[in-house]
Order: structure tokens, then sequence, then C-alpha cells
């Protein structure tokens, strides 16, 4: 991720700036030349971007390629605001598809047009300290016009680093000059006014205490929401790759929305529920495919690094084959996240959890909502106790129970949550042995299509598997005694 760490503050155009960060302990200061920029921003009509915090922008005169994207980032150990910002090659003819594709979770289909122009004359400072640069400072004095119009003059300072140290010692040092901090509004909200400050279309309700009988309604739709907002915040990483995690995490929340759809079925508009579980059934799908082979090819790495050379060394191939299987998934998941179709799916589902069709909304969620934790409980218990022993359905319905006691959380605190923690530690057991049942399954299916070397090389890393697999089986008896301690606890 290339991230970005800044503080904005306000100065009066008429006050002299002067050198006031020069004399930092271990900084150096270095000034530079003065830029003139002129930036248009793009935005659908609503300014869905700069609601929740995104921005797109077309700058012929950048240091790198033109159209920039910025996307928020959660980070609770630093001031200011920290941001994804990543550039892209193109023309003035407007956003090119790849900017398109990287805010298509908040636009959801609808089009960019430009919405402001910032002409800005910046003059800029930078500090170094051991040899690097620790943060940059600039100086902005910015005319925004929108339509054609004049709309805003305003000077605003940056300062802009990952040295959290000469960031903080830097911002005082303005402060005491006689700059104000302006609460980190982006330069394109200063000119868009009232409409760019409007909340966001999707916004997460802040978590209460625990209450009984607050509305089921309530409960349902922050379930919902709660699972959305961490799809859509997730989208921009699925899609370019550079960490596994994000995508894991969009597959969780995509996976958690529809088993909360699935469990809440009985309170819920059946037809409603279970359409919104189709329509989320191929990107849950493709997402976990993708994941998948993530996990697999982890695995395989470890495995490889702990293998005799003369065992690996058809490693190259076994790679190759693994990232061509990979690559392959991870078109198939792009196609769908770049299809029409997306944006109306995002659409829906947050239509769906800003007012769920819920048959009794104003019924108390704690009696209404314990009962499903329960029966998520009672299938827990029939899957263990099936003739069978299928591990595989017994996991799966205990990532129900998890998911079900997190939703209720809101109304009934800490028994569901204790109850969703012990739910979590057994699917984590049975989360290693389905992660080597699925490696096995998918070594003997590659067996059919490599050579002898990479054959014997898939043998040798099939009964590794194999033995993750059984160590796990023989955890789980422990595992599901602990978890037996929690069920009469809601």
């Amino acid at each position: 991720m290339a991230a970005e760490h800044e503080v904005k503050l306000d100065l009066h155009p008429t006050v002299a700036l002067g050198d006031p960060v020069s004399g930092i302990e271990g900084a150096d200061v270095e000034h530079v030349d003065p830029l003139r920029l002129e930036a248009t921003y793009f935005d659908t009509a609503d300014l869905r971007l700069i609601r929740a915090g995104a921005t797109v922008r077309y700058r012929p005169e950048a240091d790198s390629e033109p159209w920039q994207v910025k996307h928020p980032v959660d980070d609770a150990d630093t001031d200011g605001i920290v941001r994804d910002e990543r550039v892209y090659p193109g023309s003035d003819e407007g956003p090119p598809a790849a900017v398109a594709s990287a805010v298509a979770a908040l636009t959801r289909g609808a089009p960019l047009v430009p919405v402001a122009t910032l002409v800005t004359e910046r003059g800029r400072l930078r500090v170094h300290t051991g040899g690097e640069l620790a943060v940059e400072v600039t100086d902005d004095n910015v005319e925004a016009h929108v339509d054609g119009r004049l709309v805003a003059r305003f000077r605003e300072l940056e300062v802009e680093g990952d040295h959290d140290r000469i960031r903080g010692e830097v911002v005082d040092r303005l402060v005491a000059a006689g700059a104000v901090e302006t609460g980190n509004r982006p330069k394109l909200v200063r000119a868009l006014g009232p409409a760019a400050e409007a909340p966001p279309d999707l916004v997460v309700p802040e978590p209460t205490g625990p209450d009984p009988t607050q509305p089921v309604v309530d409960v349902v739709s922050r379930a919902m929401l709660v699972d959305l907002d961490r799809m859509v915040r997730f989208d921009p990483g699925t899609r370019v790759g550079e960490d596994i995690e994000t995508l894991h995490q969009m597959r969780v929340a995509t996976r958690r929305l529809r088993t909360t759809l699935r469990t809440h079925r009985s309170v819920l508009d059946r037809d409603w529920a279970d359409t919104l579980r189709e329509d989320l059934r191929p990107l849950a799908a493709a997402l976990g495919e993708v994941r998948d082979l993530d996990v697999l090819i982890e695995r395989v790495e470890v495995d490889l690094a702990k293998l005799d050379p003369a065992d690996a060394e058809a490693a190259p191939g076994l790679r190759s084959l693994l990232d061509q299987r990979r690559g392959e998934a991870r078109e198939a998941l792009l196609a769908l996240l770049d299809a029409p179709g997306y944006g109306g799916l995002l659409d829906r589902l947050l239509t769906a959890a800003t007012t769920p069709r819920v048959l009794e909304p104003d019924a108390p969620a704690g009696p209404t909502l314990t009962p499903l934790v329960r029966q998520a409980w009672t299938r827990v218990r029939t899957a263990v106790r099936a003739e069978d022993d299928q591990l595989h359905d017994v996991r799966l319905h205990i990532k129900r129970l998890r998911y079900a006691a997190d939703a209720v959380r809101p109304a009934l605190g800490a028994p569901a949550a204790d109850l969703s923690k012990a739910a979590g530690r057994a699917q984590d057991v049975l989360g290693t042995w389905q992660d080597a049942v699925v490696a096995i399954e998918a070594f003997r299916t590659m067996r059919d299509e490599v050579d002898p070397d990479v054959a014997y090389l898939l043998g040798v890393l099939t009964a590794r598997a194999a033995r993750r697999r059984d160590r796990a089986a023989r955890r789980w008896p422990a595992e599901w005694r602990r978890l037996r301690r929690y069920r009469t606890r809601i």
C-alpha cells in the first residue's frame, strides 16, 4: 500500500510563514522550487467518493502519472489523515478504466464526472533525517473553480510524511507560527462546500451497550452494514492484489453477510433474503477460489523450505503451475468485479442493509434473536453427532454459530461475545483440518497433469498435508469439549 500520512492546517494569506521548522534536532531543511498546479477532480454527481473520504484527480503537472486515486485507511496509531494513494497513466479525455475500477465499490456504477478544478500556487520545503525524507511541508494558495466559476480562495498548509516525531514537531511549530489545524478537511471538500460534507451512503452505526429491548431491525441492519462496509473497504486492495490479506478480509465479509441472511431467515422476508444470498454466491465463490490458492501457495512455500533439497528439485515447476492457477482464478474474480452488474449488486445490498425486510421490525432483539443462536448451536451439535463424522460440515456450522453470536452482541453483550470467541477457537482448529484436506485434494488432482518429478514432489507434500489433517482431527475432540461449556450461556 502506498500510504500517505498528512496533517492539514490553515494560515491567513497575509501571514509570512518564515522558516519555523529549522533547528529540529537531527533534521535538515531543504527549500524546493515553488510550483503552479492545476488539478481537476472527478466524482459522481452526488459526490459519493468525497463523502466517503476518497478522491480521483487528474493533474498533468504531477511528478509521476497524471491520474491519482486516494482511499481512506484506518490507522488509530497516527495523527492526521492516512490514505492509500495510487497513480495511473492516462490522458485528459476522462478517467481511464483502471481508475474507474479502483473506485467502483464506491461509485456503484455511477459515472465519474468533473466536479471541481483547483489552481494552486505551492511553496515547498522538505525535512530530512539520516539522509532520508522525513516530511514535506507545502504552503498552498488555492483558487477553487466549480462549473467554470471561482467559488473559493484559501491558504492551506500540509505536513506529509511517515516520521511521526518530526511530523508532530513540525505541526507544533507551524501552530506556534499562527497556523490552525483544519480538522483535516481535503481541499476538495472546502471547494464543494456542505454537499461534500454530507454523510457517505454507507454508514455503520456506532455500537451501543448491550440492550435486549432494542428493535430487531436495528440489530439486523447493523450486522449487515458492518459486513457490507468491510466488503467495500477491502475491494480496492483486492483488485490491486499486493496483500493477500485484503482479499481474505473481503471474502470473510461476503461470507458473513450471506450467513447473516441465512441465520436470520425466520425473522426476514425469506424470498428477499434468499435472493440476496444467491446474488452474492458468484462473488463469494470467486473470492474463495483465489483465497484457497493463496493459502495453498503459502503452505507449499513453508513445506518446501523444510524439505531436503533433493526432494524439492521440482519446486519451480510446481510453483509455476500454482501461479498459473491462481492467475486464472484472479482474472475470473477481476472480471466479475469489473462487470456491469457489480455496481447494481452493491446498490441492492446497501438498500437491503439500510432497510432490511424484517417481518416484525419493532420486536425486541434479545428474545427474538436468541432462539436463532440456539438453533445454530443445535445444528453444530447435530453435525458433531453425525455418524459419518464430516468435520467439514461441523466447521461450516461452527462458523455460522460464530457469526450468529456476533450479530446478536449488540443485544446480549458478553455472553454472545464469549460464545463467538469460543466458536472462533474451534473454527481455527477445523480450519487447519480443512486447509489440509483442500491441499490433499488439489495435489491429487494436479498429479495427473504434471511430469514425474513434480508428481513425486506432490506426493511428498500430500503426505505432509495428511499429517497436518490428522493432527488437527486429534485436537478437535478437546476443542469440542471446551466449546460445549458455552451451550447454556445464551
